[in-house]
C-alpha cells in the first residue's frame, strides 16, 4: 500500500531541494537509485548524511545497511535543513493538489 506514496514523497523531496540552501539535489536523486526506502534516501542525499545502518536497540543489534553516502552524525543545522526541505515539499504538494482541484474547472 505504501509503494506509490513513498515514491511520490521522494519525488517531492527531490523537487524541494533547489529551494533550500545547501540541499543537494543530485545527491538526493542518486541516493534514490540504491535504497529500499525512497523518502529516507532522498533526505539522506539532500542533506549529505548516512541514515540507518547498524545500531543497537536495547539488547538487540540491528544490522541494517546505510542509506546515503554522507556523514553518519546529524547536527542541528542538518535538522533545520531537513525541516526546511520538508516544509517546501509540503508546500509543493499543496500547490499540486490545489492545481489538480482547480484546473478541471477551467478545462
Amino acid at each position: 500500500m505504501s509503494y506509490v506514496p513513498a515514491r511520490l514523497t521522494a519525488v517531492l523531496v527531490v523537487l524541494a531541494c533547489p529551494f533550500v540552501p545547501e540541499a543537494r539535489t543530485w545527491e538526493a536523486v542518486r541516493a534514490l537509485s540504491s535504497a529500499a526506502h525512497p523518502p529516507a534516501a532522498a533526505f539522506a542525499g539532500a542533506l549529505d548524511l548516512s541514515l540507518g545502518g547498524p545500531r543497537r536497540e536495547g539488547e538487540v543489534m540491528i544490522r541494517d545497511p546505510w542509506i546515503g553516502e554522507g556523514r553518519a552524525r546529524a547536527d542541528p543545522a542538518d535538522i533545520r535543513r531537513a525541516l526546511l526541505v520538508y516544509a517546501v515539499a509540503c508546500l509543493l504538494l499543496a500547490g499540486f493538489v490545489t492545481t489538480a482541484a482547480v484546473l478541471p474547472r477551467y478545462i
